[in-house]
């Protein structure tokens, strides 16, 4: 399983990986405190899984989850706060 982000070249921050302990995610540091984690849920991993690798990823303030997560709702909303604020906009 692979994550990978296209970066061009004429971006003006640095960019460069930071480690994630996880094979659904890469993580990308954008300047001083942007975090920028990829993500790919597969939709065949179990709930317990999927909820196992959120708490696992390195949060902080300026983190930005996106990525391929397969609509994954319901319970794990708490996760997805732009999605439900979003969702509440329509």
């Amino acid at each position: 399983m692979g994550v990978s982000a296209l970066v061009s070249p004429r971006c003006s921050l640095p960019v460069v990986e930071f480690p994630v302990n996880c094979k659904y995610a890469l993580g990308l540091q954008l300047g001083r405190s942007l975090r920028l984690i990829c993500l790919y849920l597969p939709p065949s991993l179990p709930t317990a899984e999927v909820q196992s690798v959120l708490d696992s990823l390195p949060l902080t303030d300026d983190t930005i989850i996106c990525g391929d997560l397969n609509a994954r709702l319901g319970r794990l909303e708490k996760h997805f706060v732009l999605n439900v604020i979003i969702m509440n906009l329509f």
